[in-house]
């Protein structure tokens, strides 16, 4: 495959959106270093500030995959386990 976007959508706990916020903040460096990361950047809503956005673009699967299993990521995801209401994530890929 070819590549392609992902848009992750974190929704902060109310109490800890500035835990959430620090921990998002220092996945950002070492994502952006990886082989394969075209452009990742973090986004608030201005509504709903407990509701953080990543837009990622990502040059194959196989480093989108790659960035799963980096030892940054994982810890992203044990650090905000317990203070998230919820994470969805959408692979998007070009039509126009």
């Amino acid at each position: 495959m070819s590549a392609f976007t992902i848009v992750a959508e974190i929704v902060a706990k109310p109490d800890s959106v500035d835990a959430v916020l620090s921990e998002l903040l220092k996945i950002i460096e070492p994502t952006r270093n990886e082989e394969g990361c075209i452009s990742y950047h973090l986004h608030q809503d201005t509504e709903k500030p407990n509701l953080f956005v990543f837009i990622e673009n990502w040059k194959n699967t196989q480093a989108f995959e790659a960035h799963l299993a980096t030892p940054h990521f994982i810890a992203l995801v044990a650090a905000i386990n317990n203070i998230n209401d919820g994470i969805t994530i959408k692979k998007l890929t070009p039509v126009a």
